[in-house]
């Protein structure tokens, strides 16, 4: 007889295993190859908080040139608050 599990709770299981896994390969991996996967996370993320600020101030810009009330303006700060936090923890954690 076939398994009636709902398509869900197949995601939901996979997920869980696949972060079990990460944990696993996370606890066993080197301290120093550690700090390499943080660095690269973060310079990762900066970068496309950057690239998202930009793209949000010009859309900000575009929109109030043509006269269009916008708030974009508000998420163009909050992601170039975002780059800048995580520009200072990535300067803070380079060797």
């Amino acid at each position: 007889m076939a398994d009636q599990r709902s398509p869900w709770m197949v995601i939901f299981e996979s997920a869980t295993m696949l972060l079990a896994v990460g944990v696993q390969v996370w606890v066993i991996m080197p301290p120093q190859e550690r700090l390499w996967v943080k660095l690269h996370t973060l310079h990762s993320l900066h970068q496309l908080s950057a690239r998202l600020a930009l793209r949000a101030g010009h859309k900000a810009m575009s929109d109030e040139l043509a006269g269009v009330e916008n708030h974009r303006y508000a998420m163009a700060y909050r992601l170039s608050q975002l780059r800048d936090r995580l520009g200072s923890s990535l300067e803070g954690m380079k060797p």
